[in-house]
């Protein structure tokens, strides 16, 4: 079967690449609610590569920012990097191997392809141990201070330097990938939105927070722990000044939200395949603006980078008011083209047969196991929030079939409900993507899916360890490095 994605208009820019819409919430009256997780991209941040040619000066001052001491060793890494900015050679962030991946457990047993017939109480998928996170709701943030790292011109020149957490260099005092104000704020605003839809008109969360019905998960960086936070400021603005907010958090290595680098090695593998087909290659080439065989090779050229790095930079200027610093001969029709074929190939991928079961099939059992513990009475949790990447979106979206036909504005969320009928007592998830509830196409298109049915899916599609992902100890030794990330 051969697949062909159609380019026959091109969506104007406009806020809704940017930042996602909020929506009024469509009201079930026939069911009650039972769970709520919501899957958030982290918000508007700085790009992970730089241009050379047009290099953006961002400034941050939301979010960590630290100095490092005069005697650290990443000076002389921080120097070549300066350098490589003088030589205008392209500069990468510690986390653009993630991007170009597609973005920041046991064995399946043969019982998970048995049907569980009159059999309320379900077996759980996988368990994950997860390392705690605290945070104080005032808690200042830490003040950048700049050591004698340079002599005074340098720290005087409107482009200085500067090293956040001593890991990249960037023009103006960020690092690669950080939360911007922006990108901070709009985490609140959408807290705020959740909080009217399951606090003010469904009653369904208590207007004061009480810690023991909510779980707050994140991803090990910067950006999305910071972006929980701002989600969770808007949730419940009126948190206590003594409050401690629990967030987990596991190694990169090893989370299912992070492409599961150590234990599903495979996954590369079957997206490099998956990018060398025949289809893939076809994807865009009916364009009517741009063939995809030399859009990203042009917009490369311009830009002094690799042309797969472009649309992040791009992206990142446009929806932080940098729109105009852009060079003049990108214009916003070949931008808007590039935005849509990566969007396009990226749901080529991710809704692929061999890679959404590898890709997100540990997450979305992550997430089935907190309904089934709900749904047994094990747990009192009612609400749980995601704090990940664009990878998630696409990956989430992908192993339900839906896909996106343009990339996932930055703090993109997928709110997933668990509902009960009452009148023959079912369960059956309703899945919300930016506001809109979808229809699912590896369920016949329904908007509201049988637990049941969506737990046998799960467990019929989820990877082996050994045979599918090709784990083995031996790679997970070598490839982790067991000492606990900065944060």
């Amino acid at each position: 079967m051969f697949f062909f994605f159609l380019f026959k208009f091109i969506i104007p820019f406009d806020e809704s690449w940017c930042e996602p819409p909020l929506p009024q919430y469509h009201h079930k009256e026939n069911a009650d609610l039972v769970m709520v997780q919501i899957l958030t991209r982290h918000g508007a941040r700085t790009p992970l590569h730089q241009s050379p040619l047009y290099p953006h000066v961002w400034q941050c001052n939301n979010t960590e920012l630290f100095s490092i001491d005069i005697k650290s060793p990443h000076l002389h890494k921080k120097t070549n990097l300066q350098n490589k900015l003088l030589n205008n050679d392209e500069v990468k962030g510690e986390d653009e191997k993630d991007e170009e991946k597609g973005d920041d457990d046991d064995e399946k047993e043969e019982s998970h392809k048995e049907e569980e017939e009159n059999e309320f109480e379900k077996k759980k998928i996988h368990e994950n141990e997860f390392e705690e996170k605290k945070f104080h709701k005032n808690a200042k943030t830490l003040e950048f201070h700049e050591n004698n790292l340079f002599d005074d011109k340098i720290k005087k020149h409107p482009l200085r330097i500067s090293v956040s957490q001593s890991k990249s260099v960037f023009l103006g005092d960020c690092h690669f990938s950080q939360l911007l104000g922006r990108g901070a704020k709009n985490l609140r605003k959408l807290g705020s939105h959740i909080r009217k839809i399951y606090v003010d008109e469904m009653k369904f969360l208590p207007k004061k927070f009480k810690q023991s019905i909510f779980k707050f998960r994140s991803t090990r960086t910067h950006r999305t722990i910071h972006s929980q936070m701002n989600f969770i400021s808007g949730l419940y603005p009126n948190l206590e000044t003594n409050q401690n907010i629990t967030i987990f958090i596991t190694d990169k290595e090893i989370d299912p939200l992070r492409h599961l680098p150590s234990i599903c090695t495979n996954l590369k593998k079957v997206v490099e395949e998956v990018q060398e087909s025949p289809e893939f290659a076809r994807i865009g080439e009916n364009s009517e603006i741009v063939k995809n065989t030399t859009i990203y090779k042009k917009l490369g050229k311009i830009f002094g980078t690799k042309g797969k790095s472009t649309n992040d930079i791009a992206m990142a200027a446009r929806c932080n008011d940098l729109r105009g610093t852009l060079p003049d001969d990108v214009t916003d029709e070949l931008l808007d083209s590039a935005a849509l074929l990566k969007a396009a190939q990226q749901k080529y991928i991710y809704t692929h047969p061999k890679v959404f079961p590898l890709k997100f099939s540990f997450a979305i059992a992550e997430i089935v196991n907190s309904m089934i513990d709900r749904m047994n009475g094990k747990s009192n949790i009612r609400f749980i929030h995601w704090s990940a990447h664009d990878g998630d979106i696409f990956g989430f979206l992908g192993y339900l079939g839906t896909g996106t036909d343009t990339l996932p504005p930055y703090g993109s969320y997928i709110i997933t409900e668990l509902w009960k009928y009452r009148k023959n007592g079912e369960f059956f998830v309703r899945f919300i993507y930016n506001g809109k509830v979808l229809r699912i196409p590896r369920f016949g298109n329904v908007k509201e899916v049988l637990f049941d049915d969506f737990l046998r899916f799960v467990k019929l599609n989820m990877p082996k360890l050994k045979e599918d992902c090709g784990f083995t100890p031996e790679k997970l030794k070598k490839s982790w490095v067991f000492i606990p990330e900065e944060i």
